[in-house]
Protein backbone atom coordinates (compact mmCIF):
# COMPACT_ATOMS: atom_id res chain seq x y z
CA UNK A 1 0.00 0.00 0.00
CA UNK A 2 2.73 2.92 0.82
CA UNK A 3 5.00 2.08 -2.29
CA UNK A 4 1.53 2.04 -4.24
CA UNK A 5 0.87 5.65 -2.53
CA UNK A 6 4.49 6.76 -2.93
CA UNK A 7 4.29 5.54 -6.46
CA UNK A 8 1.33 7.65 -7.21
CA UNK A 9 2.65 11.02 -5.71
CA UNK A 10 5.64 10.59 -7.45
CA UNK A 11 4.34 10.48 -10.50
CA UNK A 12 1.56 13.26 -9.50
CA UNK A 13 4.67 15.59 -8.67
CA UNK A 14 6.30 14.75 -11.76
CA UNK A 15 3.18 15.08 -14.28
CA UNK A 16 2.84 18.70 -12.37
CA UNK A 17 6.50 19.56 -12.87
CA UNK A 18 6.41 18.77 -16.22
CA UNK A 19 3.31 20.87 -16.72
CA UNK A 20 4.19 23.33 -14.82
CA UNK A 21 7.87 23.70 -16.37
CA UNK A 22 6.48 23.24 -20.14
CA UNK A 23 3.74 26.01 -19.50
CA UNK A 24 5.82 29.00 -20.48
CA UNK A 25 8.19 27.78 -23.23
CA UNK A 26 11.39 26.18 -23.14
CA UNK A 27 13.96 26.68 -20.10
CA UNK A 28 16.73 27.30 -22.81
CA UNK A 29 15.55 29.36 -25.61
CA UNK A 30 16.13 27.23 -28.44
CA UNK A 31 18.73 28.86 -31.51
CA UNK A 32 16.85 28.44 -33.94
CA UNK A 33 13.65 30.01 -32.36
CA UNK A 34 11.77 32.12 -34.73
CA UNK A 35 10.29 35.06 -33.97
CA UNK A 36 7.08 33.89 -34.02
CA UNK A 37 8.26 31.70 -31.38
CA UNK A 38 9.74 33.84 -29.49
CA UNK A 39 6.83 36.56 -29.21
CA UNK A 40 4.46 33.20 -28.50
CA UNK A 41 6.55 32.42 -25.73
CA UNK A 42 6.36 35.89 -24.37
CA UNK A 43 3.11 36.14 -24.31
CA UNK A 44 2.33 32.34 -22.48
CA UNK A 45 4.82 33.79 -20.22
CA UNK A 46 2.90 37.47 -19.13
CA UNK A 47 -0.07 34.70 -19.08
CA UNK A 48 1.31 32.67 -16.60
CA UNK A 49 2.12 35.69 -14.72
CA UNK A 50 5.76 34.94 -15.50
CA UNK A 51 6.75 38.42 -16.36
CA UNK A 52 10.28 37.83 -15.66
CA UNK A 53 10.82 34.85 -18.47
CA UNK A 54 8.32 37.12 -20.63
CA UNK A 55 10.99 39.89 -21.24
CA UNK A 56 13.97 37.36 -21.50
CA UNK A 57 12.17 35.90 -24.83
CA UNK A 58 11.30 39.78 -25.54
CA UNK A 59 15.45 40.76 -25.42
CA UNK A 60 16.12 37.75 -27.30
CA UNK A 61 14.00 39.01 -29.93
CA UNK A 62 15.46 42.14 -29.88
CA UNK A 63 19.56 40.69 -29.63
CA UNK A 64 18.59 37.88 -32.56
CA UNK A 65 16.24 39.53 -34.97
CA UNK A 66 17.64 43.51 -34.58
CA UNK A 67 17.01 44.12 -38.24
CA UNK A 68 13.35 42.96 -38.04
CA UNK A 69 12.30 46.12 -37.67
CA UNK A 70 8.22 44.95 -36.88
CA UNK A 71 9.40 42.65 -34.80
CA UNK A 72 11.78 44.91 -32.86
CA UNK A 73 8.82 47.29 -32.45
CA UNK A 74 6.75 44.58 -30.66
CA UNK A 75 9.23 43.13 -28.79
CA UNK A 76 10.03 46.99 -27.38
CA UNK A 77 6.43 47.52 -26.93
CA UNK A 78 5.54 44.55 -24.87
CA UNK A 79 8.82 44.98 -22.61
CA UNK A 80 7.26 48.43 -22.02
CA UNK A 81 3.70 47.60 -21.39
CA UNK A 82 5.20 45.07 -18.69
CA UNK A 83 6.69 47.85 -16.80
CA UNK A 84 3.03 49.68 -17.22
CA UNK A 85 1.01 46.49 -16.04
CA UNK A 86 4.19 46.57 -12.63
CA UNK A 87 3.52 50.08 -12.43
CA UNK A 88 7.02 50.80 -13.31
CA UNK A 89 6.47 54.13 -14.24
CA UNK A 90 9.80 55.49 -14.72
CA UNK A 91 11.11 52.48 -17.07
CA UNK A 92 8.07 52.69 -19.17
CA UNK A 93 7.63 56.06 -19.79
CA UNK A 94 12.09 55.87 -21.24
CA UNK A 95 10.78 52.77 -22.83
CA UNK A 96 7.52 53.84 -24.49
CA UNK A 97 9.45 57.15 -25.19
CA UNK A 98 12.50 55.69 -26.72
CA UNK A 99 9.95 53.31 -29.34
CA UNK A 100 7.94 56.48 -29.93
CA UNK A 101 11.52 58.38 -30.54
CA UNK A 102 11.93 55.71 -33.36
CA UNK A 103 8.61 56.57 -34.93
CA UNK A 104 9.53 60.06 -34.79
CA UNK A 105 12.46 58.99 -37.02
CA UNK A 106 11.07 57.03 -39.27
CA UNK A 107 10.45 59.25 -42.25
CA UNK A 108 9.16 56.81 -44.88
CA UNK A 109 6.59 55.11 -42.28
CA UNK A 110 8.15 51.85 -42.64
CA UNK A 111 7.19 50.88 -38.96
CA UNK A 112 3.98 48.98 -38.25
CA UNK A 113 1.28 51.82 -37.11
CA UNK A 114 -0.23 49.73 -34.55
CA UNK A 115 2.79 49.99 -32.05
CA UNK A 116 2.89 53.17 -31.93
CA UNK A 117 -0.99 53.66 -31.48
CA UNK A 118 -0.24 51.38 -28.49
CA UNK A 119 2.33 52.84 -27.20
CA UNK A 120 1.28 56.57 -27.07
CA UNK A 121 -2.32 55.36 -25.44
CA UNK A 122 -0.14 53.81 -22.52
CA UNK A 123 2.01 56.68 -22.40
CA UNK A 124 -1.00 58.63 -21.56
CA UNK A 125 -2.48 56.37 -19.51
CA UNK A 126 0.97 57.16 -17.34
CA UNK A 127 1.37 60.80 -17.51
Amino acid sequence: MKNNLFSILFLLTAVFAFATGCATGPEVIPEDASVAELIQYAQTSIDNGKPGKAKEYLYTVLERYPDDMEAVCCAEYELAHIEVKAKNWKKAEELLTNLLDRYEADTEETLPRAYRILAENDLKKIK
